[in-house]
């Protein structure tokens, strides 16, 4: 099932709770970054090696904005890819489908 992007409207990312498996601690200071890419398999301008942040005080979360004002067309699913470094050789990917809807009340 994919994640779904509201069009025209701001929305958060989020990397949630990411983790040392071996010592099953939080990582709170990694590089996290995510780019989204279009159904065609092209870089969405904006979103392109976007930092996410730390979230302050959560355990392990990152989140990043993605702006109302993106071009992006309705009824399409995007791919979020999500790359983070957490030093020590620790290191995540991951894809996330996202489906772009318009809201509606």
């Amino acid at each position: 099932m994919a994640e779904i992007i509201f069009l025209a409207n701001d929305n958060i990312i989020m990397l949630a709770g990411m983790k040392n498996v071996t010592t099953d601690s939080y990582i709170n200071d990694a590089t996290v970054t995510v780019t989204l890419v279009d159904p065609d398999g092209v870089d969405v301008p904006g979103v392109v090696d976007m930092a996410m942040p730390y979230v302050t005080d959560s355990d392990g979360d990152y989140t990043a904005l993605l702006v109302d004002t993106l071009d992006l067309d309705s009824r399409r699913i995007y791919l979020a890819k999500v790359t983070a470094d957490g030093g020590d050789g620790l290191k995540w990917y991951g894809e996330i489908d996202c489906e772009v809807l318009v809201r509606k009340s």
